[in-house]
């Protein structure tokens, strides 16, 4: 085994550290001497399956991995900008000194993707697509004198209730266990992968309550009508749980519209309306198994009062919440009744 150069160092020791995000290859103090020019590289992106999490358990479609150039590779290991990407700041040069995950992210990762976006000629990068219908867990392209740095871009997909969003990071063509691992062969291996690492946001809707007050009595003041909403997913979890005011100083119509997850099932209730108003007759005061889709808003809660004639005075104030912590959905009320 010939002396591994600095960057080489450098890049093993990242390697190990940071395993699950990304494989990196040293490319200068070859020990397995020159890079072969003109063979080809394969890169194969990789699911995997054991990750539990809610992409793998869950995402039924395809998956698409967009695979750019960053630089090319002479045989002696010294890269190249694509002129895709000599004008993005990239700096090559954070390879050179025992790199970290977040050097190579800054320097290289990020001003990599701001310019990737931009590139909209498919002939420009490759494509893995990954069909998770069918249970693929892996696909693979080849290049012909393929080898450089790449840097591998999955496209977010969606299903009903989530986001699936992954890291972007880079990848070396070829590479060697040995780079890999600090062990065993220094053999240039010209088949490289990759896993995808997910995250996931869900995705919301919005339930738009309509109201009109058709007649109204100045001399009792504002007045109030409140609603009681409660969001079940189809697993029977409760995702909402709250309460919304809609207040009226003149007769007419006003909206109120609540974001809640997508796929909820909602039942909405009109639990208090004012001292002196009614419903109107022939309307509904509560609605139940309202779907909620993402991105869409339904508005199917629409309610109708109207001056009852007495002389009740009342007013309501709530102070409700409801917001996204640590990926949970947490509400909370508070209601006095005057």
């Amino acid at each position: 085994m010939n002396i591994v150069s600095k960057r080489k160092k450098g890049l093993i020791g990242l390697s190990i550290a940071v395993a699950v995000c990304v494989m990196f290859v040293g490319v200068q103090g070859l020990a397995a001497g020159r890079v072969d020019l003109e063979k080809d590289v394969n890169i194969t992106a990789n699911i995997d399956t054991n990750d539990n999490s809610l992409f793998v358990k869950n995402y039924k479609g395809n998956v698409e991995v967009k695979v750019f150039q960053l630089a090319t590779m002479d045989e002696f290991g010294n890269l190249t900008l694509t002129s895709d990407f000599e004008g993005a700041g990239i700096e090559l040069s954070v390879l050179d000194n025992e790199p970290t995950v977040e050097s190579i992210k800054a320097g290289i990762v990020d001003k990599a993707v701001k310019a990737a976006e931009n590139i909209t000629d498919s002939a420009k990068y490759k494509t893995i697509t990954i069909n998770r219908a069918d249970g693929q867990t892996s696909e693979s392209i080849p290049i012909q004198n393929g080898a450089g740095l790449y840097l591998y871009l999955p496209v977010d997909v969606t299903d009903d209730e989530y986001i699936y969003k992954f890291t972007p990071y880079i990848i070396f063509a070829p590479s060697s266990d040995y780079i890999v691992t600090g062990q065993g062969s220094d053999e240039w291996k010209y088949d490289v992968s990759f896993k995808l690492k997910s995250s996931e946001e869900r995705r919301v809707g919005t339930l738009k309550l309509t109201k009109t007050l058709d007649k109204y009595n100045e001399s009792l003041g504002i007045v109030s009508f409140v609603y009681k909403i409660k969001a079940t997913l189809p697993d029977g979890t409760v995702v909402f749980d709250d309460l919304r005011t809609i207040d009226f100083s003149a007769p007419g119509t006003k909206e109120e519209e609540v974001i809640i997850p997508a796929t909820a099932t909602v039942t909405v209730e009109e639990v208090y309306t004012g001292g002196s108003y009614q419903p109107v007759e022939g309307t509904t005061t509560k609605y139940e198994n309202i779907k909620i889709v993402a991105d869409e808003i339904s508005d199917e809660a629409v309610f109708e009062n109207t001056y009852d004639g007495k002389l009740i005075a009342g007013g309501i104030s709530a102070v409700n919440t409801y917001t996204k912590v640590d990926g949970e959905y947490v509400h909370s009320s508070n209601i006095d009744i005057q």
